[in-house]
């Protein structure tokens, strides 16, 4: 499906600040978002910290962006105190943040692709165990998640920067 699918360098902040930008300029044509609010979460800076902690992973299409997220390693401090499973050492724990489709790559089973190809990069890694969270609104997120063999560890509320306390949902993935 993905002409390729690498992890981005420092050097494409400004391809990857594109890709989020569309995302959050389209959410108001979307029934399911997750609220991002382009300066705030997402920003340029958000971003260029994802790049400096993580692997930023980018399935490309036609050239172009058609899905991407990123992975880093150790329990991020927002899922402390979740009974998870699957317990393991943090060293083994891979965390998923900003997963998102492309709204002209939506529809074609994309998302599906590249959350397979990030499992597959997070047991490369040697990582025992993906964490996420989502909002509990974002059916389709959560349908995708399921499918992908992600179960729901716990309902919490998180603090996100741009819409402030949330009610969402915590899910992990034993690879």
């Amino acid at each position: 499906m993905f002409e390729k699918v690498v992890s981005l360098p420092a050097t494409a902040l400004d391809e990857i600040c594109q890709f989020y930008q569309d995302i959050c300029e389209h959410q108001d044509q979307d029934a399911y978002s997750p609220d991002w609010h382009w300066g705030v979460y997402p920003s340029r800076e958000v971003l260029a910290e994802k790049l400096q902690q993580g692997k930023f992973l980018a399935g490309y299409q036609n050239g172009q962006i058609a899905a991407a997220g990123v992975l880093t390693v150790g329990e991020d401090p927002d899922y402390r105190g979740v009974p998870f499973v699957h317990v393991v050492p943090d060293d083994q724990i891979g965390v998923l943040h900003i997963f998102a489709v492309h709204p002209n790559f939506r529809g074609h089973g994309t998302a599906l692709t590249m959350m397979q190809a990030i499992l597959d990069q997070a047991r490369a890694d040697g990582l025992a165990v993906v964490h996420l969270d989502v909002m509990p609104s974002n059916v389709p997120a959560e349908k995708l998640y399921r499918r992908s063999g992600y179960t729901l560890a716990a309902d919490v509320t998180l603090h996100y920067t741009d819409i402030g306390d949330t009610p969402a949902r915590i899910y992990e993935c034993k690879l």
